[in-house]
């Protein structure tokens, strides 16, 4: 799963962010349901088909955004090189 994720954050630009939002989720169920719940017995317990649907709905999100925004730069990546090897008059391979 790792080299799988790092091979994705390459593509999805905002990825990582969603990934730390998902930490930053488990972070806050472990203290929910520990602390709050188990020890001091303040809030119900969470469930966790919940955390699952948080968890899909962030890593979700990022895709989706990430594929919304960086969709059109590739074209213009590629289009760079030879726009500067144009005015360069150097061949590009």
């Amino acid at each position: 799963m790792y080299f799988m994720l790092s091979a994705a954050v390459e593509r999805f630009k905002y990825l990582k962010y969603g990934l730390s939002a998902v930490l930053v989720l488990i972070g806050v169920k472990i203290v929910w349901n520990f602390l709050l719940y188990k020890e001091w017995k303040l809030v119900p317990y969470l469930e966790p088909h919940w955390s699952l649907i948080a968890t899909l709905a962030l890593l979700g999100g990022a895709i989706g955004y990430s594929w919304l925004k960086t969709r059109a730069e590739p074209a213009a990546i590629d289009q760079a090189p030879v726009a500067t090897a144009e005015k360069t008059g150097n061949r590009v391979p």
